[in-house]
């Protein structure tokens, strides 16, 4: 009887440890000076077909997040029309260093965020684009 109830407490804690890792989509909104911190406003990005534009919406208020030390920093590639397989994303240089962390405008970068058990974030894919840009009169 007892060998059975450690057996489920175990089992319990486990399922409960896997609750508390969580992938999300938001944006970033900022990154702290040392690259140790990002500020993430949850929220889904949503297609209007009426005015065949984009909009956010938010979840919540923003909140800041630790970002773990050997945390991957990804960058959506392309996809696109007549693409069968999805490319994998690809690690941006320096990381959370690197000038587009530090020039984010408007609302922010569209992101996945990982976090781990603790809370700390493990994994950051920044969104790709809405493929190529049409040239003007062409």
């Amino acid at each position: 009887m007892n060998r059975k109830f450690v057996v489920t407490v175990v089992v319990a804690l486990a399922a409960f440890s896997v609750v508390l890792a969580e992938e999300f989509t938001g944006r970033i909104t900022k990154v702290g000076s040392d690259g140790k911190t990002i500020t993430v406003q949850k929220g889904k990005g949503k297609f209007d077909k009426d005015t065949k534009k984009f909009t956010f919406e938010k979840e919540g208020d923003p909140k800041e997040y630790t970002v773990s030390a050997d945390a991957k920093v990804m960058q959506k590639a392309g996809g696109g029309k007549g693409k069968k397989k999805k490319a994998e994303p690809t690690a941006i240089e320096n990381g959370l260093k690197n000038d587009m962390f530090s020039k984010i405008e408007g609302d922010g970068l569209a992101a996945t965020i990982t976090t781990d058990d603790s809370g700390k974030v493990t994994a950051i894919t920044v969104g790709g684009g809405g493929g190529k840009k049409k040239k003007a009169g062409g």
